[in-house]
């Protein structure tokens, strides 16, 4: 008996022989028959799959953005699918769509048990309104999106803004950074001098002030003095 370990076409008509070769030892009227074969078509599996997407429906025009495709296989689907292909497409308002991104799932998915989550990250150049296309294909006619076979369509709007200005992050070099660094030690150094000399001259009027009254002190001692004499 020999074994296909070729793929299988879909919708042919195979046949599958088998030879015996063996002694029949039963008895007369009893033998075995050493021949032998049937035929059968190919059909593949079917997959029935449910496709949901999250993408933006704002957008700054210049920033990157993503969108994701998840694809869902149903519990009934039988054995394996075909092939996915899932392509991604943008157009402005009056443009036309062009390709931006595309993804291939080899082999399909088993049923009900695998989910296919594909994403792509891009950005729009224009604003006003812009549009996202996402197609998903299989190799296998049979496979059903919904209510369609062999493949998925969907556009979404989306709303591209103007990106704001100034909004840019600003890089320093190195050299300025250094130079900043620079300068904010150079002016600390000079709040601490200006302290310090404050610090003096408070501390120097307080000694001024204490002689003021010390000499005033001797003074009145001068003045009584001399009364007590007078007298």
């Amino acid at each position: 008996m020999g074994i296909h370990d070729e793929a299988f076409e879909y919708n042919k008509h195979y046949t599958c022989a088998v030879n015996i070769s063996v002694k029949d030892d039963s008895e007369s009227g009893n033998y075995m028959v050493s021949n032998y074969s049937w035929s059968f078509t190919a059909q593949p599996g079917i997959g029935d799959f449910n496709v949901t997407s999250d993408y933006p429906k704002n957008a700054e025009a210049g920033k990157e953005c993503q969108v994701v495709v998840e694809i869902r296989n149903s519990e009934y689907a039988e054995n394996r699918s075909g092939a996915l292909f899932i392509r991604f497409y943008k157009r402005t308002e009056n443009g036309t769509f062009t390709q931006i991104g595309e993804a291939q799932f080899a082999g399909g998915m088993l049923s009900g048990e695998n989910t296919t989550v594909c994403s792509y990250i891009f950005s729009f150049e224009e604003t006003g309104n812009n549009y996202i296309k996402i197609n998903v294909t299989s190799t296998n006619p049979l496979d059903k999106f919904g209510n369609k076979n062999e493949y998925y369509e969907v556009i979404y709007p989306v709303n591209v803004y103007p990106a704001p200005i100034g909004a840019e992050e600003k890089t320093l070099p190195w050299e300025e950074l250094e130079n900043i660094r620079i300068l904010v030690v150079v002016i600390m150094v000079f709040l601490i001098i200006i302290l310090f000399y404050l610090m003096h001259i408070h501390r120097l009027q307080g000694r001024k002030k204490e002689k003021g009254i010390y000499g005033d002190f001797e003074t009145l001692k001068k003045l009584s003095y001399i009364r007590g004499r007078e007298k």
